[in-house]
């Protein structure tokens, strides 16, 4: 057993996923420095910032899922999935369905949710319930890091979109991981 936080066992489940798979990339807001340890390891090419452009680099990663690649999107904060809905929910969560199984979309949108530590109401929402009615669209919320490794490497295994929700009461606390 080993003692970790909820991030540490996603970054590590991530780090240890994009090793073994060159196709697997990273982008999104802030990334270079919030996942620096991934930025050294693996390199600018597969670990990238981005502009506030939410609809913009959500709407690259469907693209680059579909052209191959398995990507992993970051979003700094679940209010702002509702500026990138389109890419979601019209494409990424329909695109297998209307294409009759030709393509897939093998994304993971990695962003912080949930309430109780002062942000307000436009950024302390819980969408998970909103997100899980989409079809096509995979949903998970770990509740320990444990939860956040396993889950993590289970979606970027998956072969369509997953959102991963992290709850950002959980990130200080530390438990042992298997």
């Amino acid at each position: 057993m080993r003692r970790m936080a909820f991030t540490q066992a996603a970054d590590d489940a991530l780090g240890q996923a994009m090793a073994a798979d060159p196709r697997i990339i990273l982008w999104g807001e802030d990334v270079p420095v919030i996942r620096r340890t991934l930025l050294v390891r693996f390199g600018p090419d597969r670990v990238r910032g981005t502009p506030i452009s939410e609809s913009a680099f959500l709407g690259a990663g469907v693209a680059a899922a579909m052209a191959g690649l398995c990507p992993v999107v970051e979003i700094y904060m679940v209010d702002f999935l509702g500026v990138c809905m389109d890419a979601l929910l019209n494409h990424a969560a329909k695109v297998e369905a209307f294409s009759g199984g030709q393509w897939r979309v093998p994304l993971v949108v990695r962003v912080a949710c949930g309430g109780g530590y002062g942000d307000g109401g436009q950024h302390e929402q819980s969408l998970w319930g909103w997100l899980a009615h989409i079809p096509g669209l995979a949903v998970v919320v770990p509740a320990t890091p444990a939860d956040a490794g396993g889950l993590l490497t289970a979606a970027l295994q998956h072969d369509g979109p997953v959102v991963f929700l992290e709850h950002e009461m959980m990130y200080g606390l530390e438990f042992d991981v298997p």
